[in-house]
């Protein structure tokens, strides 16, 4: 079946991993179809190396470089791109990633079973140690509205978007340099389901734990978190009062830890007195105990949590 698929790979500080991307797209070990046209589409947000960046392009002759003039986020870079593409398919692809071996043969196979009526595709995904990135690696079937805000199939996806509706809707939330999508894919599954498809098709590079968590707990990240919830309460918090009120009291709770390494220590009681409820104990609890403990304490708490599973680690 002819096609032409996009992926769009933002990109910053990242000249050293992205060749190895880009190889892995472009020397699959499954043969990509003669009639499948693989446009390729590089969007350099601001780089300090942006000059090393062009110059390991020069191997890739047919890959599509824009550039952001300053740095203004992943968001925006990709924004950019989806402006530049044609693909009847669409991928949003992180430049220190790989696709599988055999992603041509693997994306075959999710075409075919793709409902007509999502407009998005999630597709599960490993990362290097081959451990699965989602909860039900096995799961196939759709993720409705209330499923994404009770977290029921979360984890780490790849998304697939149909070319014309990500082109027309886009990436809304700009304001994070890096995070931020979830309200995005929140206005998308208002639209229609989308669809989960248990094919591997990307292995993910794995952040170390430590590193996530300290960038999180740093002052001037945790206010863009806690500027992001306030958003996603203001927008869809009457969606998940209906949908999902206890996922609703999980988000309240989790908006009090990031005001509180924010440094707003006042609506972070606040927000946690709203959130509290006997029916997320573990997560009331837990958000009571970030409040009361140092920085430096809460941040090994959450990092243990994530270790050990008592705190989600992907999704």
């Amino acid at each position: 079946m002819p096609l032409t698929y996009s992926i769009i790979i933002p990109t910053y500080n990242m000249s050293v991993s992205l060749p190895r991307t880009l190889n892995s797209i472009l020397h699959p070990k499954t043969a990509i179809p003669e009639d499948w046209k693989v446009e390729i589409i590089v969007v350099d947000d601001g780089s300090n190396d942006q000059a090393e960046l062009i110059e390991a392009l020069k191997r890739f002759p047919d890959v599509v470089f824009d550039k952001n003039p300053v740095n203004q986020g992943k968001w925006f870079a990709c924004n950019r791109g989806l402006k530049k593409s044609s693909g009847e398919f669409v991928t949003i692809f992180d430049a220190d990633d790989e696709l599988a071996p055999d992603w041509p043969e693997v994306f075959a196979k999710i075409l075919e079973e793709w409902p007509a009526e999502a407009n998005v595709c999630y597709s599960a995904c490993v990362n290097e140690n081959n451990r699965s990135t989602v909860n039900e690696p096995e799961y196939r079937g759709y993720l409705a509205p209330e499923d994404m805000m009770n977290g029921r199939h979360s984890g780490e996806y790849l998304p697939f978007f149909r070319g014309d509706y990500i082109r027309r809707h886009s990436y809304q939330y700009t304001r994070m340099k890096k995070d931020g999508v979830g309200y995005t894919y929140l206005s998308m599954i208002l639209d229609a389901p989308f669809w989960i498809t248990p094919r591997i098709i990307r292995i993910y590079n794995d952040d170390p734990l430590d590193q996530l968590v300290q960038d999180i707990t740093q002052p001037h990240r945790a206010k863009e978190y806690s500027d992001y919830y306030q958003v996603i309460r203001d927008e869809f918090g009457e969606d998940y009062r209906k949908l999902a009120p206890v996922a609703h009291c999980k988000l309240l709770l989790k908006h009090s830890a990031y005001l509180k390494f924010a440094g707003r220590i006042k609506e972070a009681w606040q927000t946690w007195l709203q959130g509290a409820h006997g029916s997320c104990l573990k997560d009331t609890l837990g958000a009571l105990l970030i409040l009361l403990l140092p920085r430096s304490l809460a941040k090994t708490l959450i990092v243990a949590g994530k270790r050990f599973g008592l705190i989600q680690r992907y999704g």
